[in-house]
């Protein structure tokens, strides 16, 4: 079904290049094939064309944030937000993304350093703020 609706849109497009809602369509036809650059590319397309469609934004913030480009991701799903403020699906893939990022950045290193300490069962390490006292003595 997404073949035959790319073939569909891009036909459509061939014949009504200013149909900003055609750009859209086959740029969510390209995302469910996971083709997320010539989804973006789509967007883009319909974003010049109608600058304010905020599905557009949302869905081309998800194509950034799958191809791993989290600051483009997060300025689309912003600007998707400032059009639409109440638009759930932009502010819960933001929401998303910022805890990601504080768990990439903070909670990660800090778990991936307790790991290694522990290597073989005991730490290598002083560990600052750790309890010296063994629980199931208690």
């Amino acid at each position: 079904k997404v073949d035959e609706a790319l073939r569909i849109f891009t036909g459509v497009l061939e014949k009504a290049p200013g149909f900003a809602e055609a750009w859209h369509k086959r740029s969510i036809a390209y995302f469910a094939q996971k083709n997320f650059k010539e989804a973006v590319e789509d967007c883009r397309k319909a974003l010049e064309i109608r600058p304010l469609h905020y599905w557009c934004l949302t869905g081309m913030g998800t194509c950034h944030y799958e191809l791993g480009e989290k600051e483009k991701a997060m300025e689309c799903w912003k600007a998707a937000l400032q059009v639409c403020p109440l638009m759930p699906g932009a502010q819960t893939k933001l929401d998303e993304a910022e805890v990601n990022e504080i768990i990439d950045q903070h909670l990660r290193p800090r778990m991936d350093r307790l790991i290694n300490a522990f290597g073989d069962g005991e730490p290598q390490l002083e560990l600052a703020g750790s309890s010296h006292w063994d629980v199931h003595r208690i």
